[in-house]
């Protein structure tokens, strides 16, 4: 009992600490992401309890060398560590919180400048009456008992019932899920279908589709015997939107989630469920909080839970029983993992994914599945950071004192300079050898799944959510609609093909849902608007659409899109919703978008003007955005 007891005094202190620590970056976390309470404070309360975990850890030892010391003067020294560390913490908020603040901006917040004031007011009242009056300090201020009785311990008391009731909800949802969709394999034979989605993988930075560097010597290889779609387009620049036109088959402004700040799909019209209803097996494999397939609303669709290969905790064993990442979870774990690198530990302590975690994770289910399946594979690479394995780093990024610019990081998005160019080029050069380490580790996975399914008799789409800019003064994606950010790579692999073919034709993001249905012998639904892809067959000539999404500017968001494309033949037409202003190119002879001809092709600019309006007319009245088109050119 003696040993509990001072390892119960070593210990309460630094649970106080932690919560305060856990407190205030969750302060500083907390948004209007339109997400269930309970799930966020789920998500935030299992990386409390992780925390908690290694603090318990880390005072074994503490309690092991106090115990040979006088019980008194252990307390004391622990104690004066503590208030040590939360002294640091607090400083290292405040900071923080001062630099969030900008008080040198056009926008401020009034609530909590006025904050600072009355803090700054009360300190220097209470200086004044300390010089005044004797006051007995110590006596004057709760204590860290106090502090770990009243407001450390009933948090973590309510951290763990939340996390239960979760747990609990979780297992009585998953038991009704179960009876509802039992499985009962259907007499006719269809193939397994897998769906490779990579974030931020532009076609112009693949050697398969012109790049004069070897980024993709696999994928090469791998479509000798696919077909490969030359002209595909997302219809989004961020993955929240395009990945749900990939699983419903329908455009933004159909199903609703126009930009990745609206609130996510939920219905039943996407592919998952069709697929899941028609007998198959449906499963995901995801790398990041924006392709989540529950965080995206499409949770009831699957036929078990969703594999994550990001933000992984020790507890990991919470995350496949209720408690999901979230969006505020995901910004608490990622700046408490700048310096608690053994947050996820045995795992990557990262809020995304690495492809050979998330593809191994994926072989994994290929080999235990019932059949026939549908498998959504979300890979991180190539999107920012770049991050890569030593092996794979410096192959063409070379830090010198001409790109080392501190004005620009990888997790730029916007526009910059024309003197910070040698700075994106480095970043671009990153970009690249991100794309060689996917390329590497979807060699391995194809490997397996040829083990695991001879013959060929299965279908694998592999595509990009989205492009990425490192050029026309504008870095990484969102807000341009040119084709970097917009033009993704299309490669399938249709059940027992042999022979590869490249079409030409404008194809999109939409047209994934019906060409899987097409595949499965499954009748396509009304309220899908792309069209069925074949392997021997040039994509009839149909205009193809995008929408952007424009990061905020200083505390102004945009909940809408700014700008709209659309792709009509050999030509794009892109309109800047708020002007009205229009660019017009001729791809064909302008691959690269440098001559704007929509003041000297009026009768092209007409009828691509008419094509657009006519899509935009189609748009659902609950969440549709305007889009004006005037005369003037962009």
């Amino acid at each position: 009992m003696r040993v509990l007891g001072l390892y119960k005094d070593i210990a309460s202190p630094w649970i106080c600490a932690t919560v305060y620590l856990w407190a205030l970056e969750l302060r500083a976390v907390i948004s209007t992401d339109s997400e269930p309470v309970t799930a966020w404070l789920a998500d935030c309360a299992a990386i409390l309890l992780t925390l908690l975990f290694w603090i318990l850890i880390f005072c074994l030892p503490i309690a092991l060398v106090a115990g040979f010391m006088e019980r008194a003067r252990a307390r004391y020294l622990n104690k004066l560590a503590v208030k040590a560390c939360l002294i640091v913490i607090t400083a290292l908020y405040f900071v923080r919180w001062l630099f969030t603040l900008q008080l040198y901006s056009d926008e401020h917040d009034v609530g909590l400048i006025a904050l600072v004031i009355a803090a700054a007011g009360l300190a220097i009242w209470a200086f004044q009456r300390r010089r005044t009056r004797a006051i007995d300090l110590e006596s004057n201020l709760p204590s860290l008992e106090d502090c770990f009785s009243f407001a450390a311990l009933p948090i973590v008391i309510g951290a763990v019932v939340l996390i239960g009731v979760r747990v609990a909800g979780d297992a009585a949802l998953a038991q009704k899920h179960a009876t509802a969709v039992a499985f009962e394999p259907k007499r006719e034979v269809r193939p397994n279908i897998i769906l490779i989605v990579s974030d931020a993988l532009r076609a112009r930075s693949m050697s398969l589709y012109g790049h004069t560097r070897v980024t993709t010597p696999n994928l090469d290889r791998w479509s000798e015997a696919a077909t490969v779609f030359l002209d595909a387009h997302s219809n989004s620049t961020r993955t929240p939107p395009s990945m749900t036109t990939i699983l419903t088959g329908k455009l933004p402004w159909s199903h609703g989630r126009l930009t990745k700040v609206q609130p996510s799909y939920r219905s039943d019209e996407n592919l998952l469920r069709l697929l899941r209803d028609h007998g198959y097996f449906v499963s995901a494999v995801t790398s990041n909080e924006d392709a989540s397939i529950n965080l995206l609303g499409l949770r009831s669709g699957l036929s078990e839970k969703e594999t994550t290969t990001f933000e992984h905790l020790t507890l990991s064993w919470l995350r496949s029983h209720g408690v999901y990442p979230t969006p505020t979870g995901g910004r608490m774990y990622q700046g408490l993992s700048r310096f608690l690198w053994f947050l996820g530990y045995p795992g990557h302590t990262s809020f995304y994914g690495f492809a050979g975690d998330t593809l191994k994770a994926a072989s994994d289910f290929v080999i235990r599945a019932k059949r026939p399946f549908f498998l959504i594979i979300h890979l991180h690479e190539p999107h920012d950071p770049y991050d890569v394995p030593l092996s794979f780093r410096g192959r063409y990024s070379i830090q010198s004192a001409a790109n080392k610019r501190p004005e620009i990081s990888s997790d730029h998005y916007g526009h910059y300079e024309a003197a910070l160019q040698p700075a994106v080029d480095f970043y671009r050069d990153q970009y690249d050898e991100a794309i060689q380490y996917m390329d590497e580790q979807l060699a391995i996975f194809f490997r397996e799944i040829e083990k695991q399914m001879p013959g060929r008799d299965y279908m694998l789409i592999f595509t990009g959510d989205h492009g990425e800019s490192f050029e026309r003064g504008f870095m990484n994606h969102g807000e341009e609609l040119f084709e970097s950010s917009t033009r993704v790579p299309l490669l399938i692999r249709f059940p027992k093909q042999t022979q590869g073919t490249k079409l030409p034709g404008l194809v999109q993001s939409a047209d994934i849902a019906p060409t899987v249905l097409s595949v499965a012998g499954i009748d396509l639904p009304r309220w899908m608007e792309g069209r069925a892809l074949h392997p021997d067959k040039t994509p009839q000539s149909e205009a193809t659409v995008a929408v952007n999404f424009k990061d905020p500017v200083g505390q102004k968001t945009f909940d809408l899109p700014t700008k709209v494309a659309i792709w009509s033949k050999s030509h794009k037409l892109i309109v800047a919703c708020d002007t009205g202003r229009v660019s017009l190119y001729n791809l064909a002879a302008d691959p690269g978008e440098s001559i704007d001809l929509s003041g000297t092709a009026p009768t092209v600019r007409k009828d691509i003007e008419n094509s657009l309006k006519s899509v935009l007319a189609k748009q659902s009245r609950g969440r549709s955005f305007p889009c004006a088109i005037n005369d003037r050119s962009g």
